[in-house]
């Protein structure tokens, strides 16, 4: 996989992401089975996203987002 960037992804564009040789609507279908069959994938999903979003709010402008491991 080529190198991910950490940004705003719209929920199709994220799908094909994770699935990139699916029609954008069966990729987002499935993506969205994913996130309905396992519950917790939305849950870390916003732990992610207010740690991402609380990092960025104590950087200077222009210093780039990382995610910790």
């Amino acid at each position: 996989m080529e190198n991910f960037e950490i940004r705003t992804y719209g929920r199709t564009e994220l799908a094909l992401c994770y699935f990139p040789d699916l029609n954008p609507q069966v990729a987002y279908r499935k993506l969205q089975y994913w996130i309905d069959y396992y519950p917790h994938l939305r849950e870390c999903n916003l732990q992610i996203f207010l740690c991402l979003f609380l990092e960025k709010l104590n950087m200077p402008q222009n210093t780039p987002v990382t995610k910790a491991s």
